[in-house]
């Protein structure tokens, strides 16, 4: 068989569509882009940074000789190949990489004739699978067109197309900071600013009629200005008029079939139904559920679609649920598993969100950490069961494809988000004085990955962090030589490392139970040192306990690394986040946690004998506030807080002797930028560490803009 460069993408498209390909993203971006560069002649420029920066978004600080992604991947994909070429001994092409070489070779090899014949149809399928494009991250779309809606240098978000698939909603900050609200002709003409608001846009929706767009206006910032308008959910002409106010929420307004009423979310865990010319919301949502959102209409109108999780309940809870409007009946629908045995992830935490309806059946996305992709599913009415198959809708217009809209006649809205999370470094003087103007430095090149859980030993020479990916990982740094290693993946939370930097702490959840194990910095087997305990929250100073709470942050206790005894340090009753103990040892940070800010408070809670002493005794710091560290001198504490608009870093400064706050809060890192901002969120925490020297900060960098398919 001839080598054309037809016949090698072909080849390529059937090893991607491979088992041992069809999750590993990374490998099959690697191969796509060598394959590409070579065929286009290109192969002396497949060299480790290019590479790095390239394919895997490592930016322009990508350092080879400090982080081995490049030629760990590569080294993976030597192995990979070579085992599928053992399972496929009638392939008549071979792709090959030689040791210490990123350019691939292409050699012919005999073939069984009789295994399988190849026919020009079949090669011509998996060219259009492959769309030509070395990004593809899955097969199987059931879209092949893809058209580019918006494509500057702004934030685009939140598309809603309507029902006539006409027009799209969307909202931008092309024109400064705020997010405005804009209207679009999908086959041609410029996008049309709505009038009216005056804050913050976002999450539009079309009424069926298309004569109206609803949607959630915030302030700019949270202590609104003077000329902003109340937050909640918003109604608004399609041609242009006065937006006006129909009740108070924060997420997902949609309208039902015929128009006549309103879904929407308030908080992680409320969700509401409203009629659309206002008056007293009812809330469908149950009390119990830890997490609602990403409500919609079934196309009856007469039941709710929501992503949920009910509290006290493992990960076997996290599904989708539907309710009745008229008796408030429960159902779960069973679609985790389906979504698991598809992408072949059995052991991946289900993030997968209804949007809408495409040819009857539910059009959703799902977040696998390191991409985000569109899916359908079909549902069987009564009882609500999803019944799959569960098939693909996007191939590969980004990293992560999201939120996606659908019209009657079958066009598909997204937005296609490029991210990369990655720690930066500010420098801390001991004063603790406004570093709002000081420039960060960038520690990591992580790409797509969600850094979390950043904890760093009193010295500032050791760290550990854990990744959102797609199977979730424990990493380490060496501060002072930029050396990572990966501790452990796959079922892995919440990492914190040891006060002398020798052992990181983790959570690792199993279908019998779940447990904390302790493993070497350098690697090495790790140990259990408590059954039947969640989520890790930090060390005592001395390093002989770890400090963990269960589920959504039930309680605070304590066990001995040693020999496994245990103490309960703060009852289940209370969900509390630790944030860290002074550096005299005498005082903990505490934040009481709750659905509603309004209800978070943050403490300083007096140690008595290795404890936290009485409720009694907490000193209120600051209500609203999370995650707080201590400075380096004990005169102050960190925390994130989202009151000017944006999440940024502040700081409290504190009676030396009773930690009561002194004065007003003072600004620590401020970034207000669409495009950049600090991570944060008390459902995922512990995103900044503090040391003698630096701050550590995760910063998300972003860039989005919306595709249609049809």
């Amino acid at each position: 068989m001839a080598k054309t460069p037809s016949v090698i993408r072909a080849e390529v498209e059937r090893i991607c569509l491979s088992p041992g390909f069809e999750n590993a993203d990374r490998l099959k971006d690697l191969l796509r882009y060598t394959v590409e560069k070579s065929l286009a002649g290109r192969a002396h420029e497949l060299k480790e940074y290019t590479l790095g920066v390239d394919v895997f978004a490592r930016g322009e600080a990508f350092d080879p000789k400090i982080d081995s992604l490049v030629r760990v991947t590569a080294g993976k994909l030597r192995l990979r190949l070579k085992e599928y070429y053992v399972e496929n001994p009638s392939s008549q092409l071979r792709i090959e990489y030689p040791s210490g070489s990123y350019a691939p070779e292409f050699s012919e090899q005999p073939i069984n004739r009789g295994w399988m014949l190849w026919t020009g149809a079949a090669v011509a399928l998996l060219m259009v699978v492959g769309t030509a494009a070395w990004i593809v991250p899955s097969p199987k779309p059931t879209r092949k067109t893809l058209k580019k809606i918006t494509a500057d240098a702004a934030i685009a978000l939140n598309a809603a197309i309507s029902r006539d698939g006409k027009l799209v909603a969307y909202v931008s900050n092309r024109e400064g900071e705020s997010f405005q609200l804009y209207l679009q002709l999908l086959d041609g003409g410029p996008p049309l600013r709505l009038p009216g608001i005056t804050g913050n846009a976002s999450f539009p929706d079309f009424s069926p009629d298309g004569a109206e767009v609803v949607f959630v206006q915030a302030p700019v910032k949270a202590s609104a200005e003077k000329g902003s308008k109340q937050a909640g959910i918003y109604v608004t002409p399609t041609l242009g008029g006065t937006p006006v106010r129909i009740v108070d929420g924060t997420a997902d307004p949609h309208f039902s079939p015929d128009g006549q009423s309103i879904v929407y979310g308030r908080g992680p865990n409320r969700i509401y139904w409203v009629s659309r010319k206002g008056g007293p919301p009812k809330q469908i949502s149950p009390d119990h559920f830890q997490a609602a959102s990403s409500p919609i209409f079934t196309p009856d109108g007469k039941h709710i679609l929501f992503f949920g999780r009910p509290s006290g309940i493992d990960d076997r809870g996290r599904d989708w649920w539907v309710v009745s409007l008229a008796d408030g009946t429960l159902v779960q629908t069973g679609v985790k598993t389906l979504v698991r045995d598809a992408e072949k992830l059995p052991d991946s935490p289900f993030y997968c969100y209804p949007s809408g309806w495409l040819d009857g059946k539910v059009l959703f996305w799902c977040d696998f950490g390191e991409r985000s992709s569109l899916f359908t599913a079909s549902i069987r009415a009564a009882p609500w069961r999803v019944t799959g198959p569960i098939e693909r809708v996007t191939f590969g217009a980004g990293v992560h494809e999201q939120r996606p809209s659908a019209s009657d006649s079958g066009r598909v809205v997204f937005t296609s988000t490029a991210r990369s999370t990655d720690l930066h470094a500010v420098g801390l003087d001991s004063q603790a004085s406004d570093l709002s103007q000081r420039q960060t430095r960038q520690l990591t090149s992580r790409g797509a990955d969600l850094i979390h859980h950043v904890m760093v030993t009193p010295d500032g020479g050791r760290m550990s962090f854990s990744l959102k990916a797609l199977r979730r990982e424990i990493w380490t740094r060496d501060l002072l030589s930029g050396r990572e290693s990966m501790l452990s993946s796959g079922r892995v939370f919440r990492s914190a490392i040891s006060p002398d930097g020798n052992e990181v702490a983790y959570h690792e959840p199993r279908d019998d139970g779940s447990r904390i194990v302790l493993a070497p910095f350098e690697g090495g087997i790790p140990r259990t040192v408590c059954e039947n305990c969640q989520l890790v929250q930090g060390w005592t100073p001395d390093g002989r306990r770890i400090l963990w709470g269960y589920d959504n942050y039930h309680g605070l206790y304590a066990v001995d690394v040693k020999t496994g005894t245990q103490e309960t340090w703060i009852d289940r009753k209370r969900s509390v986040q630790a944030g860290g103990f002074s550096p005299d040892g005498k005082w903990l940070s505490l934040s009481t946690l709750g659905f509603d800010a309004r209800t978070r408070a943050g403490y300083a809670v007096p140690v008595h004998n290795g404890r936290p002493g009485p409720e009694r005794e907490w000193v209120l710091i600051r209500n609203g506030p999370e995650q707080m560290q201590w400075s380096p001198d004990g005169s102050a504490l960190y925390y994130l807080s989202g009151e000017d608009g944006r999440l940024c870093l502040y700081g409290q400064r504190l009676n030396p002797v009773t930690k009561h706050p002194r004065g007003d809060r003072f600004a620590v890192y401020h970034l207000h930028s669409a495009e950049r901002n600090i991570f944060g969120t008390w459902m995922v925490p512990f995103n900044f560490a503090v040391t003698r020297k630096d701050i550590y900060l995760t910063i998300v960098r972003q860039q989005s803009n919306l595709w249609m398919l049809h």
